[in-house]
């Protein structure tokens, strides 16, 4: 992994700065894949493609974003602003709610991508641990969340039809979870044995 030159952004809010990291080349050695589509790479971080700005906290795609500048590693002659700047963080938990419902998902795409960010980022409370469930100050937003998103999910795609699959597995829809997983396509058919066999033990968690 060799890290680029942070990008100076200005919130389209209110203008204050913030660093965007960028990446010159990753790979993915030593990646773990899980089963709802969660790739932990060591050597390719998951950079974040919308924001909440820590002055005004409102939500932003950094697509869209003014670039103020860029910051390379080191440099010394940048402007203090730039070099006070918070980097760059994905939305929390809580945070992605308030971002579905603040107009930043403007088309289904867009939609999507928060959706399933925020089902990683509660998978990822129990992803690492001993816990079986998710906890229950989240659980209800945790299952309104993997029903809109199922209906996002085009099963006439053979990747989001998996996917599909595993947001069903995960909220305990074993037969559908299975339903959806009939004649697969070969590029997707490991991936969907994996959730099949899942399902067909009644587990429920992400794996």
């Amino acid at each position: 992994m060799i890290p680029g030159p942070d990008l100076i952004v200005a919130c389209p809010h209110c203008g204050a700065l913030a660093r965007q990291q960028t990446l010159l080349s990753g790979n993915t050695v030593g990646a773990v894949y899980w089963t709802d589509g969660k790739c932990e790479a060591p050597m390719l971080p998951d950079l974040p493609a919308v924001t909440r700005c820590r002055s005004c906290g409102g939500f932003y795609w950094l697509a869209e974003a003014r670039v103020e500048g860029t910051l390379e590693p080191h440099s010394g002659s940048a402007p203090e602003a730039w070099r006070r700047a918070p980097v760059v963080e994905h939305p929390t938990v809580p945070d992605y709610p308030d971002a579905l419902s603040s107009g930043v998902a403007s088309d289904r795409e867009r939609e999507r991508y928060l959706r399933l960010r925020l089902w990683w980022a509660i998978n990822d409370l129990i992803r690492h641990e001993a816990a079986s469930e998710v906890p229950p100050a989240y659980r209800e937003a945790a299952e309104d969340n993997l029903r809109r998103l199922f209906d996002l999910l085009d099963d006439q795609e053979p990747e989001e039809r998996v996917m599909k699959a595993e947001v069903a597995r995960e909220l305990a829809d074993f037969q559908e979870a299975v339903r959806l997983l009939d004649r697969l396509p070969e590029e997707v058919r490991f991936a969907g044995e994996v959730v099949r066999a899942l399902a067909q033990q009644g587990v429920s968690r992400v794996a």
